[in-house]
């Protein structure tokens, strides 16, 4: 490994420090923008599920958020009542927190499926694997609808049975024919998919 030079690591430290100082200026302005929005509120839940927002953008500082009644003017709560929301607020959040995280993972396997298609092309086995995974991150709703659809284009080989809630469950031989891979590659890859597999048909006689 080569050795860095001082003057290497002065200019990597620097960047560094700089790194961090855009990344807390860019924190605070967004902290600031959410308190502007947050003196504006008058229904506690969304004032409560706001202000937890920015005690959470404050933590990326390593710092602590003013107390709630002095950012929320409008609003009065006494303690009990605060904490009574602030459960409400929390589990709320929760649900905002994952929706936002699916939509991330939602974009990059749209992106995979995009750098598959320009690589291999749409009618592709490559393709057909990246768009099932994607599948996964959709709301519950439009998957189903997109599972169906799937069937009725032969994107997805017949389904040996269904679970309780109607989901659709695939043997791994069925699966390893239709996409024209081995058994081995279909369990490597169904663990990344919505793709609900017969468990009974790992193991068995191909």
């Amino acid at each position: 490994m080569t050795q860095m030079t001082q003057q290497q690591l002065a200019a990597r430290d620097a960047f560094v420090a700089k790194c961090k100082l855009t990344e807390d200026v860019f924190i605070r302005d967004m902290i600031e923008s959410q308190k502007s929005d947050l003196a504006a509120l008058t229904d506690p839940d969304e004032a409560v599920l706001a202000y937890l927002y920015i005690q959470e953008s404050y933590g990326l500082l390593d710092e602590v958020s003013e107390p709630f009644e002095a950012l929320v003017p409008l609003v009065k709560l006494e303690q009990a009542a605060f904490d009574e929301v602030k459960v409400r607020a929390t589990a709320k959040k929760v649900i905002e927190d994952k929706e936002s995280r699916r939509d991330i993972y939602m974009k990059l396997a749209m992106r995979r499926v995009h750098e598959t298609t320009a690589k291999f092309g749409f009618d592709s086995d490559e393709c057909r694997m990246e768009m099932a995974k994607a599948i996964e991150y959709l709301p519950d709703d439009v998957k189903t609808k997109l599972d169906a659809r799937a069937r009725e284009l032969g994107l997805m080989p017949a389904a040996s049975g269904y679970t309780a809630d109607g989901a659709p469950v695939f043997t791994v031989d069925a699966l390893a024919k239709h996409f024209g891979m081995d058994p081995e590659e279909v369990m490597q890859n169904v663990g990344d998919c919505s793709v609900t597999v017969d468990a009974a048909s790992i193991h068995r006689a191909q």
